[in-house]
């Protein structure tokens, strides 16, 4: 069975008894931190378990115990959905954060999530971005400090 690798979708054969979700090639497994667990996701994130519904993810059984875990990116991108950007998850967390010292990895894993949710999205329209490219790069750049949002922009696409 032919399938493609979840993170950079590179063409993979896949074992018809394979059961998980989220499947990956050779590269992409060596690349550390490209997923995580449940456990983690839940609380690196303060996601709950009804943020997590819906998210692919690959379940594991050792001894009595299923453990689960998502891709990376998509947890991100769950959490940019539920608090609107980096500083709404940072107010909404109450994490003292002084400008100066931000998260580089964490602003820039946003950057990555926003910028893959732009492009799969514009994909799936069969869109090119020069329809919206200012209001696609302010928002990848600064997210909800930009004053455009996800919705916003689609809808633009939509019209055109």
């Amino acid at each position: 069975m032919k399938n493609c690798c979840y993170a950079c979708r590179v063409s993979i054969k896949r074992n018809d008894l394979d059961s998980r979700e989220i499947v990956l090639c050779e590269d992409c497994t060596d690349i550390t931190n490209i997923l995580i667990s449940k456990h983690n996701a839940k609380k690196k994130f303060n996601l709950d378990e009804t943020d997590l519904l819906g998210v692919p993810c690959n379940a594991i059984k050792k001894n009595k115990y299923t453990y689960k875990t998502y891709y990376y990116d998509d947890i991100l991108s769950k959490a940019y959905k539920k608090y609107g950007g980096v500083t709404q998850y940072i107010k909404k967390n109450n994490l003292l954060i002084e400008p100066d010292k931000y998260n580089i990895e964490m602003i820039c894993d946003m950057k990555k999530c926003r910028s893959d949710l732009m492009l799969d999205t514009l994909d799936k329209m069969n869109c090119s971005y020069l329809d919206a490219v200012d209001m696609i790069h302010d928002y990848i750049e600064y997210g909800d400090e930009s004053g455009h949002n996800y919705d916003e922009i689609c809808e633009l696409l939509k019209k055109n």
